[in-house]
């Protein structure tokens, strides 16, 4: 499994965003020159973002982008999961997966495990974590 530039960059864009959490929304030129980030990709990942309620628009000459939680209430599985879609390491372990030789296969197992494993990692680490190493 290998998590996508779309991940990447929508977890960078959400760390950027919990830097400046508190202190207003923050538009796209700067969320991008930040992250290095193009801007025209970025408003794409935002738009994900938006709907799965991790960040919210704010419209205006002052407007731009926020988070709608706290950077603590936000986990990285949050965001990987808006970005990517279902976090699984094969095909038989995504969410609503059916096929009759799923229960025969005699690797499910790994599998599953795995899926548990990047689950507990990536749902244990919360944005706010991310911008406060030390705590990782």
């Amino acid at each position: 499994m290998k998590i996508s530039t779309k991940g990447r960059y929508s977890l960078k864009a959400a760390g950027i965003l919990a830097e400046s959490y508190g202190e207003g929304p923050m538009n796209v030129k700067a969320i991008s020159e930040k992250g290095n980030i193009s801007e025209s990709y970025l408003e794409q990942l935002l738009s994900s973002l938006r709907k799965s309620d991790i960040i919210e628009t704010v419209r205006g000459a002052q407007g731009g982008y926020l988070l709608k939680k706290q950077p603590s209430e936000i986990t990285v599985g949050d965001v990987l999961r808006a970005a990517e879609g279902d976090i699984s390491p094969t095909e038989c372990t995504s969410d609503g997966f059916q096929n009759d030789c799923v229960n025969d296969c005699i690797t499910k197992k790994v599998w599953e495990k795995l899926k548990l494993g990047i689950d507990g990692v990536v749902d244990s680490i919360t944005i706010e974590d991310l911008i406060n190493k030390e705590k990782l």
